[in-house]
């Protein structure tokens, strides 16, 4: 009676083992990565990879690089906001002072980035390589950057929301 256990056992080890061998996929990830992970109207998204000898290094670069690029494209709407926003409001504040606000929003905004997914890879070196999926959801950057504006400076909101919006659409239209 205890050799048939055993050999139940064992048969159901086996068979974890083969089952998780076969999980992996063809090209070495561990679990396939998403393919398209773009900035839309509702979250800033960004990719980053890395590889290195250690897991958690890889993690850390792919990480920070994805963080990176998610700066760039809230820079880079900030930025326009603050163009087509002093353009129509003749409220009299400096770009400076509004460049400032936009430079503090992003910055503050990247320590709330969200963490989606993360994929590893072995490589045949041994090393391994993370990708790293964030994304930030784009009325937390306005809100943000609405609260840190009406600290300092006169804000129409309704305007900056408008010119916002306008700069989200442009620079994900020129995403696909």
């Amino acid at each position: 009676m205890k050799t048939i256990n055993l050999m139940k056992y064992i048969l159901l080890l086996c068979a974890l083992g083969l089952c998780m061998f076969s999980c992996k996929s063809k090209d070495g990830y561990f679990r396939m990565p998403e393919l398209d992970f773009r900035s839309d109207a509702y979250f800033f998204r960004a990719v980053g990879s890395a590889e290195d000898a250690a897991m958690q290094t890889a993690k850390a670069k792919a990480v920070h690089l994805a963080k990176l690029d998610i700066a760039k494209s809230m820079g880079s709407v900030m930025e326009a906001t603050v163009k087509n926003y002093l353009g129509s409001a003749n409220n009299g504040d400096s770009q400076d002072r509004f460049e400032q606000i936009s430079r503090e929003t992003v910055r503050q905004s990247l320590v709330d980035v969200r963490l989606k997914d993360l994929v590893y890879k072995r490589e045949k070196n041994g090393n391994f390589s993370c990708i790293a999926f964030v994304e930030m959801p784009v009325q937390e950057v306005s809100g943000r950057f609405a609260r840190l504006g009406a600290e300092s400076v006169q804000l129409d909101k309704e305007l900056f929301e408008q010119e916002y919006n306008r700069a989200l659409s442009t620079i994900n239209s020129r995403e696909l």
